[in-house]
């Protein structure tokens, strides 16, 4: 049994390792322990023992696209099932945090820390976050959790640093836009658009878009891209891809459509994809929408389309 649960945890590893890198998080450093501060504080649940070490799976660090002189470093617990069902998943969630939490507090002082910010890249002060992956994968990439919500959470422990907990829907949400995106990728270039920000950033450090994906748009919400020409052929504009993590109803349209004017500025089109979406059913709601809009260059722009399908834009 114990061989057989090792087994499942390495291939959820390596998943989570093939993931990353479609959102261009890589090299990741996997596989490393760091030195427990807090032996007695952090020794295991029932353990006469102080703890020793902290085990981390997955560890990534870059500079935020939006703000260079910001580094984020994010320490990535994975935890695969092979169970069927989630019956015992608020207990284990639980205590997957509060280790991941743990192992946060101690890397504040550790050796690895140091060494990631001393990479600097333009960034002078750092970040740390924690992300756990709550999965229950086979090796083809095709099992899921029943019942889960799968929605966006963020655990704020008192003194701790935010860790997000992504299950099998915003895993296989993701994973099936960098597939459209893939697939998509003989005529166009994707990246990731970066959402605006308060923060005051010079105009020469100032991004638009980005070759990964940000922590803030991996956790929760719709995705967008960038579509630029690829190709033999470099000429033209480019376009805006938003993908929706919600099925279509006229109101999420509706939404979606406001936030790709904000980001779309003057690109040829846009396109707004949905898990679901189904041009006969539809495609008369979204033209009823697009002709109440006041922005009428912009709705003749929009299209509309399924993620399930690769749709080409002009």
């Amino acid at each position: 049994m114990g061989e057989k649960s090792k087994n499942v945890g390495d291939q959820g590893e390596e998943l989570v390792k093939g993931f990353l890198q479609k959102i261009g998080w890589s090299p990741v450093a996997d596989g490393f322990d760091i030195e427990c501060e807090f032996s007695q504080q952090h020794k295991g649940k029932g353990s006469s023992s102080p703890r020793s070490t902290h085990g981390i799976d997955l560890a990534f660090t870059y500079p935020c696209p939006l703000v260079p002189e910001l580094r984020r470093n994010i320490l990535i617990s994975v935890k695969n099932s092979s169970e069927d069902d989630t019956k015992n998943r608020s207990s284990t969630v639980k205590s997957d945090i509060i280790d991941l939490g743990t192992a946060l507090k101690c890397f504040k002082r550790s050796p690895e820390r140091r060494e990631m910010n001393s990479a600097g890249e333009g960034a002078i002060r750092s970040e740390d976050y924690g992300i756990l992956f709550k999965l229950n994968k086979d090796p083809d990439n095709t099992k899921s959790f029943l019942g889960e919500s799968g929605g966006r959470e963020r655990v704020d422990l008192e003194g701790w640093d935010p860790i997000y907990l992504i299950e099998n829907a915003r895993y296989d949400f993701v994973d099936r836009v960098m597939a459209y995106a893939a697939a998509m990728a003989g005529s166009v270039k994707p990246s990731f658009v970066l959402t605006k920000t308060s923060l005051n950033v010079a105009a020469d450090q100032r991004k638009s878009s980005s070759p990964l994906l940000p922590i803030q748009n991996l956790i929760g919400g719709p995705i967008a891209m960038r579509l630029d020409p690829a190709g033999t052929s470099i000429q033209g504009e480019p376009s805006l891809a938003l993908f929706s993590n919600e099925t279509f109803d006229l109101e999420c349209f509706r939404r979606l459509a406001s936030l790709a004017y904000e980001l779309s500025s003057n690109w040829v089109q846009v396109l707004i994809v949905f898990p679901d979406f189904q041009e006969v059913k539809h495609g008369p709601l979204v033209k009823q929408a697009l002709v109440g809009l006041a922005q009428k260059d912009f709705a003749k722009r929009v299209q509309c389309a399924s993620l399930n399908a690769v749709t080409r834009l002009n």
